[in-house]
């Protein structure tokens, strides 16, 4: 139940920066920049190699940006709202992030805190984190809220290919949630020496 509120939650937010170079710079968390494939790489910029992480970010962003517009073949005049509502919804959901990020900073403080036994840092840290998911309740209703209102922005036929572009979304997702499960399972522990390969023996 949990993954599948993560995962809608995530597409969400994924959808959203498709069409949005700076939507994601709002969360303040910094994120590894993404390997790039050398053709998207040569449409981003000619200087692409030369390009520091953020500006690397910013361009590929710029991209999935300009061919999510294609895409849904998006008028002027469409790409004109979708702007307007985009900082509308920035505003809106910003509290909410920042009202998580707080939190955090608290939990992070009470795992450092010296005078507090164990028990205590973990009752105070179990209600910190309820108070953190009903925070992301609240803004993923303002995500769906705010899909609502892009959806209707669209023509049916525009529509037809967002539910496209979503469903490609999240397979990618789940192509790369189950990478990571995979990877996360077979590395071995940080310190752990890792075993040798067995040699074949010799006759």
């Amino acid at each position: 139940m949990k993954k599948s509120i993560l995962l809608a939650s995530v597409a969400l937010m994924v959808i959203f920066t498709s069409y949005s170079a700076s939507y994601a710079e709002c969360s303040g968390e910094t994120a590894k920049t993404p390997k790039t494939p050398l053709v998207l790489q040569k449409e981003i910029s000619p200087h692409y190699n030369d390009m520091r992480p953020h500006e690397r970010s910013k361009a590929e962003m710029e991209a999935k940006k300009a061919e999510f517009e294609k895409r849904l073949n998006l008028t002027e005049e469409q790409k004109k709202q979708i702007e307007e509502n985009r900082i509308k919804d920035h505003e809106k959901i910003k509290p909410y992030i920042d009202q998580k990020m707080v939190k955090k900073g608290e939990i992070r403080k009470l795992r450092e805190d010296t005078s507090l036994s164990e028990e205590e840092k973990a009752k105070k840290i179990g209600e910190l984190r309820k108070e953190i998911r009903e925070i992301h309740f609240q803004e993923r209703k303002m995500h769906e809220e705010n899909m609502k209102n892009f959806e209707a922005l669209l023509t049916e036929k525009q529509k037809k290919e967002f539910a496209k572009i979503r469903v490609e979304q999240k397979k990618e997702m789940e192509k790369r949630r189950n990478a990571f499960e995979k990877g996360k399972h077979h590395k071995p522990h940080y310190g752990m020496p890792v075993q040798p390969k067995p040699q074949p023996i010799e006759k």
